[in-house]
């Protein structure tokens, strides 16, 4: 997400923490059973108690309106209320207390460079009266980033919901929806509060400025979970406390879920809401599972939204200053990048919970407006987190029917075997002594005149055992906040020259004023090291005092490397137990005319043939019969002499695989836009990360030159890059050909990927397009799936409606105002575009946002 201030803006602010302005109002949350008769709620909210009218929410609960975000302080105090409340329906885990004094936040650094740790808290939710045996188990991660407020916001209310519910109260709008009653005796419902530091930090009651996206450390969270598949190193997956423990809480209560979602948040889009379906080696009813789950999302958002002054109506074009109310699709599709390490990912994982996950972003809900409330934009986060929340419950109640968990074919199909896979035995952990670790070193440094600190790692000669160590340094500030904002790394002597091991990574600690930092090493052996500390900001002098502890377990997830055996040809016998009609394995030596005949559609996926074979499949067409080609298989119309020039057929590595489609109304872009789903013309075809692939634009994407294709005769339905086709049909006398050139290609072992690999990671539209291949000639999509946008949803009867424009566009720049205010410097500037332009207005609309040189709004490193 894009960034805000340089670092002369936030110079500017720390001095004005300087100026302690009076701390505001709280929430409020009632604290007893007098104030909950006052409010009507133990949380009530942004526009509880307001009359009926434009611009009010009919959901709205409590007598009062709450008149700021909830404080860390008051959330506590009031979650324990409505737990003593509730106690048959909830339970709060505060995990200090299951597991001891570690497990807690890494803490908020004060003036004295001290750091105070915060609780982390689990609430569970459930009718306790019903035994846990036959219950499926829900996760929802809040405001893992601390600036965005309204995972918390909507995740509390909808907490209290649950647990409040009457008979006839229901999850979703649908009438034929399940109680919440229903609900709670058939799942076990766990709220995660990821981010304390980042969320008391900001807290207005105690004159907070700024919440930050980083936990006490610096680091983001939200890339610091294992990923299966690829890991970026940098990221020091469970390096932190608050995701060591966590996991570990999480895997404690039941190692495999049914679900869940991580609730974040962004700046401003074409949805108020996305709803992004998580990467991995989903099979079609894990898939056709997550679609029915995104498109109840939508419906419900669509219901329950509509009052907004923020929300366009679903289908139509969108009034200036407005956004639809939801939409759907894979992380990159949705924000145009994606990530290794988290949340979200892990909770769909093998290796994490093995869940139904999505993660979801809000707009409005980041650096802007951060800690200034505007009670009618969070009311609407509000209703649009807890539609998430009920209806993902609601998703994991009901499951798949067998119908939907078909996958569609209209004939008989067969796919060529390939027997070769990529095998990992995997690494055994090496024995260790019975030692303990050595004991913390502390120092502390008058920055800038000094800069490092050297200290000796001890060994097993000295009777200690380090298997890892944790660098930890707070810079003197006000409230978490400073303009140094720490950087540290370690070096390593060896010999006589100095080797740098270790850095702190780049989580934009500068943007937040962070002012803590940590790194995480594993396997330190014996010598001399040093920490070196540098600034993200400014070198103003300042006290920096730092601790290296050292661990009898890793400092961060680096096992050995675990086993594997994977092959995209798991994907065809996956598929075989859902498919409708026959798809059959053919082994090389099968490929003749006898057999060949017997199948409507042959596959040949990722891998080449001999000629002979080659020669029989080419007949096969030629009779009549339909070959589809995905990925380097491609070559194939090269070896039988369709295509003359070699290199006209070629691979070219990009980001993930994907398809830009040159006309919605194609055969075989039939059912790629469905309702709600991202707009645009590209639609990812299977996810790098889990395949092993790096997210340097290495992942291969097979393509056929455009003008030798279409001289041949072909119809191009979708390329990658201009010239290049990758999505196309060619006819063949009497029968067809059809290309693919980015679904199954085979996982690779290039880089780093210490938990395994997928066999294949096909996204929604891959999925979608392979039916469409498979289809008789001229049918199109065997289910036939809309083309263009659909009519809206309808909306319950007596929400009012209101003119979403006027006036729209100055409340949300007043919000981008409260937060500028100071900057006053000339940085980088860019916009964030946030509708069209209104009467007499010419272009988009845009707000400035301010931005590191270098960076844009979609580059991974400035988010």
């Amino acid at each position: 997400m894009t960034r805000l201030m340089g670092a002369t803006v936030a110079a500017a602010l720390v001095a004005a923490l300087l100026w302690s302005p009076a701390p505001a109002l709280a929430a409020p949350v009632a604290r007893n059973e007098l104030e909950y008769k006052l409010y009507g709620r133990v949380f009530p909210d942004p526009q509880g108690g307001l009359p009926p009218g434009p611009g009010v929410s009919p959901f709205a609960r409590g007598n009062v309106p709450a008149v700021s975000f909830l404080q860390f302080n008051e959330f506590l105090t009031g979650i324990r209320f409505l737990e003593k409340k509730y106690a048959d329906r909830m339970r709060v885990v505060q995990l200090d207390q299951a597991y001891g004094a570690d497990a807690m936040s890494a803490g908020i650094t004060d003036s004295a460079g001290n750091r105070t740790r915060l609780p982390l808290i689990m609430v569970r939710v459930t009718d306790g009266r019903v035994p846990d045996e036959d219950k499926k188990f829900v996760v929802f991660s809040l405001s893992m980033h601390g600036i965005e407020r309204a995972g918390v916001e909507g995740g509390v209310r909808a907490i209290e919901d649950l647990v409040s519910a009457g008979p006839d109260d229901r999850l979703t709008l649908d009438p034929s929806s399940p109680t919440m009653n229903e609900a709670l005796r058939q799942l076990v419902v766990y709220f995660i509060f990821t981010n304390p530091d980042g969320w008391k930090r900001g807290d207005v009651t105690e004159a907070g400025l700024l919440y930050s996206r980083l936990n006490g450390n610096g680091v983001d969270l939200n890339r610091n979970w294992p990923a299966h598949g690829y890991t970026y190193l940098p990221y020091t997956p469970l390096s932190e406390p608050e995701t060591r423990w966590f996991a570990r809480a999480l895997k404690d209560v039941r190692p495999a879920w049914a679900g869940g979602a991580d609730l974040h948040g962004m700046l401003t889009a074409s949805a108020f809401t996305y709803s992004m379906l998580t990467a991995g080696q989903h099979d079609w009813a894990r898939n056709k599972h997550m679609v029915k789950l995104a498109q109840a999302l939508y419906v419900d958002a669509v219901r329950r939204l509509s009052w907004s002054p923020f929300i366009a109506p679903p289908d139509g074009p969108r009034p200036p200053g407005t956004m639809y109310p939801q939409q759907w699709g894979t992380v990159w599709d949705s924000i145009g990048y994606t990530t290794t390490g988290s949340l979200g990912e892990w909770i769909g994982s093998p290796i994490g919970l093995g869940g139904l996950a999505v993660d979801n972003e809000m707009a409005l809900s980041h650096l802007v407006p951060n800690n200034v409330f505007e009670p009618t934009l969070v009311q609407t986060q509000v209703e649009a987190n807890k539609s998430l929340i009920f209806t993902q419950m609601e998703a994991v109640m009901r499951g798949l029917t067998p119908e939907e968990a078909r996958f569609p074919l209209a004939g008989r199909v067969a796919y060529v075997f390939r027997p070769d896979r990529l095998v990992h035995q995997g690494a055994p952990k090496a024995p260790r002594p019975a030692l303990p670790p050595q004991k913390p070193v502390t120092f502390s440094l008058l920055y800038p005149v000094e800069q490092s600190f050297e200290f000796d790692v001890l060994g097993e000669a000295d009777g200690v055992l380090n298997v890892g160590l944790r660098v930890t340094v707070n810079s003197s500030g006000v409230r978490g906040l400073s303009t140094v904002a720490p950087t540290i790394e370690l070096w390593h002597r060896e010999g006589d020259q100095w080797r740098k091991v270790a850095t702190s990574g780049s989580y934009g600690g500068n943007l937040f004023l962070q002012a803590g930092a940590g790194l995480s090493y594993n396997g330190p052996t014996p010598g001399r090291y040093k920490v070196v500390v540098g600034h993200s900001l400014t070198p103003t002098p300042a006290v920096i005092h730092g601790e290296v502890r050292f661990t009898d377990e890793l400092a961060w997830d680096e096992p050995p490397q675990a086993p594997y055996s994977v092959s995209n040809m798991d994907f065809f016998s996956d598929l075989s137990r859902y498919a409708a009609g026959p798809l059959d394995r053919l082994a090389t030596q099968q490929l003749k005319a006898k057999v060949l005949r017997k199948y409507d559609a042959v596959i040949l996926a990722n891998h080449k043939v001999d000629d002979k074979s080659a020669g029989a499949l080419l007949e096969y067409v030629k009779q009549g019969g339909i070959l589809v080609l995905t990925d380097s298989a491609l070559r194939f119309l090269h070896q039988v002499g369709l295509i003359r020039t070699e290199g006209d057929v070629a691979p070219r590595n990009m980001y993930a695989g994907y398809v830009q489609l040159l006309s919605p109304d194609d055969p075989l872009a039939a059912g790629l836009n469905p309702e709600g789903a991202v707009g645009g013309n590209r639609r990812q075809t299977y996810e790098p990360v889990p395949l092993g692939y790096s997210l340097t634009s290495t992942a291969p994407v097979w393509r056929v030159k455009q003008s030798t294709w279409e001289a041949l005769g072909g119809r191009t339905a979708g390329i990658a890059d201009t010239g290049w086709v990758v999505l196309g049909e060619l006819p063949v006398e009497r029968g067809l050909i059809r290309i693919i050139g980015a679904l199954l290609p085979d996982p690779t072992d290039r880089y780093y990927h210490p938990h395994g690999l997928a066999s294949y990671a096909v996204t929604w539209s891959g999925y979608q397009i392979l039916q469409n291949l498979l289809a008789p000639a001229g049918a199109g999509s065997v289910e036939g799936a809309g083309e263009g946008q659909p009519a809206g949803v309808p909306v319950p009867a007596g929400v009012p409606q209101v003119d979403r424009a006027e006036g729209l566009l100055e409340t949300v720049k007043s919000l981008v105002r409260n937060m500028l205010e100071l900057a006053t410097d000339p940085v980088t500037e860019v916009g964030e575009q946030v509708g069209e332009a209104p009467a007499g207005l010419t272009g988009p609309v845009t707000l400035p946002v301010t931005l590191p040189a270098g960076c844009t709004p979609l580059s991974e490193r400035c988010r």
